[in-house]
């Protein structure tokens, strides 16, 4: 902003949220100079004025200080006063600064290579009384300019959200097709298993098959947990077993270059985390890991077990005292300089040069980190690396998972079960597999024949497992239809997408139980004979179920 003629400085105002404390002055003349100090103080109080006569200097002070705003004198610097500025905006991207100078040509110049303010002279340093409104001008500007950068990042960030959440319903959509092929491939493999004896050669490749598919499913739940990491469910994690997969995830895309080492603590306390959370925190901190390492290095990830008790760095890290679970990711990059090191969590603050990375990674982390009452520190030394480290409150031992071994004599069963599924492969195993347990099954391929069937069956059918999502009639609108038939039916939900809102609203009205495809014999077996005899399933390692068991009121 140009300024020519005012009232004069009786009629200045400063805007109440223009604080100034320390300015730089670039300034040859040592008339002007002490003419200049003694204005701007009396606009704006007792503040530091640090002055420099050459371009040297003012460059050296730019460098090494923090200024509030530079009053640069065009008219006496020996080079193009529009390239200084130039050179001042690099170093200082988003100081104010007042180009002072008595030529329209030189202040058009300095407006064009990023001066935020402009100061006319008349006959010599005539009207300086105007100059506060200059820095008052310049200052504001400059601050505009910043809230629209922060506008903009936020505006990028919002877009890119959109774009993953695409991504994310692509990717459940093919991971949903995918399990419910591998839950086919798996139970079937089971059963043959089952069928052949020890030692032959039909046995091992059975075993194969089994264990190719069993990793395939472990991969798609990776990749399914990724793509709903936008919702939160927060569930008792063991942190270790959340990196081993995020790492064996990530691998493909590291360079052979970049040496991957592990040091996790056997003994590593649970927390209260949403895991596919808990995941994106310790992806998106790798990723910058590796970027900051393009050509090779180590990328190390480690957890511990930690008391925090000194209130005095509690409080920098915005957390409470108490017992911790710390996980730190290191690298041996390049490092982030001193002044960028304080930014590195702010939306608008690009990382890509400093550390290698993207712009709203590590916003994204802090988010995460801090809802779940955690806190998150960075150190950083140039040309030896960076260290992230994520603080996240302990469960207490009491409250530590556990995971329960099936005896798989316990159960078979005589009940009749209505299998409903849409994808004959994945109906025929299921329906087989309980056969061969005992069970008596009826099969239907999509909701209105349940419905039909059940009618026909009323009172002789004890448990009926259905796919959420088939195509027409889906599970939650065949289960009303079911109750509407008989109140109590006992219905166990299955899908390959994993727990989302319909399951949680099946829940909410009364669905037993839901378990994930695909699922291991056992599995599916400890969770129908729990609800049969009303009692909780067997949780091995891999299932995600849950029970809703009845409330019954004290006599």
């Amino acid at each position: 902003m140009i300024v020519t003629d005012r009232e004069g400085l009786a009629g200045f105002k400063p805007l109440s949220d223009t604080q100034l404390t320390t300015v730089l002055l670039v300034e040859a003349d040592p008339l002007l100079t002490d003419s200049i100090i003694q204005t701007v103080k009396q606009a704006y109080g007792n503040i530091d004025v640090v002055t420099a006569q050459t371009e040297a200097q003012c460059l050296a002070h730019i460098k090494d200080s923090e200024f509030d705003c530079v009053l640069l004198d065009l008219d006496l610097v020996s080079t193009n006063g529009a390239e200084l500025v130039a050179l001042i905006r690099n170093i200082r991207p988003g100081i104010p600064l007042v180009a002072m100078t008595s030529e329209a040509a030189l202040a058009v110049g300095a407006i064009e290579s990023g001066a935020t303010g402009v100061f006319l002279k008349r006959d010599g340093m005539g009207g300086l009384s105007l100059l506060p409104y200059s820095v008052r001008d310049a200052v504001e500007l400059a601050r505009l300019r910043e809230c629209l950068k922060n506008y903009t990042a936020i505006e990028e960030q919002l877009v890119q959200a959109q774009k993953m959440a695409s991504i994310g319903e692509l990717t459940a959509g093919v991971v949903h097709d995918f399990n419910n092929m591998l839950a086919t491939i798996i139970l079937a493999s089971q059963m043959i298993n089952m069928e052949i004896p020890e030692g032959s050669l039909l046995k091992r490749q059975a075993q194969s098959i089994q264990s190719s598919a069993e990793r395939g499913a472990e991969l798609a739940s990776r990749l399914l947990s990724l793509a709903r990491a936008g919702r939160s469910e927060s569930t008792s994690v063991e942190p270790n077993s959340v990196i081993e997969d995020i790492i064996s995830l990530l691998r493909p895309s590291i360079k052979d270059s970049v040496a991957v080492q592990l040091h996790l603590e056997p003994n590593t306390k649970y927390i209260l985390a949403d895991r596919d959370q808990l995941s994106l925190i310790i992806l998106n901190l790798a990723l910058q890991a590796r970027d900051a390492m393009p050509d090779g290095g180590e990328l190390s990830l480690s957890t511990e077990n930690v008391s925090m008790t000194d209130r005095q760095r509690c409080q920098k890290l915005g957390i409470k005292t108490g017992d911790y679970v710390r996980i730190s990711v290191s690298d041996t990059g390049g490092g982030i300089d001193k002044d960028s090191l304080g930014k590195v969590f702010e939306p608008s603050f690009t990382t890509e040069e400093a550390t290698g990375g993207t712009s709203l990674r590590l916003f994204a982390v802090r988010r995460i980190v801090e809802r779940h009452n955690g806190g998150i520190e960075v150190v950083s030394e140039p040309g030896k690396g960076t260290r992230f480290s994520v603080y996240i409150p302990s469960l207490p031992q009491s409250e530590q998972s556990e995971s329960a071994e099936t005896d798989l004599e316990s159960l078979c069963g005589t009940e009749r079960i209505l299998v409903v599924d849409d994808k004959d492969g994945v109906r025929e195993s299921v329906s087989q597999m309980l056969a061969l347990w005992g069970y008596e099954v009826l099969n239907a391929e999509d909701g209105p024949s349940a419905i039909e069937l059940y009618r026909q069956h009323k009172g002789n059918i004890d448990a009926v497992l259905m796919d959420l999502r088939m195509s027409g009639m889906d599970g939650i609108e065949a289960y009303e239809r079911l109750k509407q038939i008989d109140d109590s039916v006992l219905v166990v939900l299955t899908s390959g997408y994993g727990n989302d809102k319909l399951v949680a609203k099946a829940a909410q009205q009364g669905v037993a139980g839901f378990i994930k495809k695909p699922y291991k014999m056992e599995q599916l077996l400890s969770l129908l004979r729990g609800l049969l005899d009303r009692k909780g399933p067997g949780n091995r390692p891999g299932a995600e179920l849950f029970v809703n068991q009845p409330v019954t009121s004290a006599p």
